[in-house]
């Protein structure tokens, strides 16, 4: 009964030993799990920082190329009226001239 007694306390021993150890592990795991969350975390913010300023950065480069060409647009139409301006502007007044000399 004895040898009995002591196989138990033995693998009891045994059992805590390993429980002891697989805790340990655990332990060691969770906190590499910990650590390597951190790190993840800190590498996707970083990430998702400059996939932001990148798109900010073509936002601001399209923004400025449509701005440059709805200017220059702009500028052309107003030289063209200007143009067509200068060169009806005598034969406009005239008209109206001989418009209000008939009335």
């Amino acid at each position: 009964m004895d040898e009995l007694v002591d196989k138990i306390v033995l693998l009891d021993k045994e059992g805590q030993a390993n429980i002891d150890a697989l805790e340990k592990e655990k332990l060691g795991l969770s906190t590499y799990v910990k650590k390597l969350r951190t790190k993840l975390e800190k590498k996707y913010e970083q990430e998702r920082i400059a996939k932001l300023a990148k798109i900010e950065q073509e936002v601001k480069d399209n923004y400025e190329i449509r701005f440059n060409a709805v200017l220059r647009d702009t500028n052309e139409k107003k030289h063209n009226i200007s143009t067509f301006y200068e060169k009806q502007k005598d034969k406009w007044l005239k008209q109206l001239v001989e418009f209000c000399l008939k009335a």
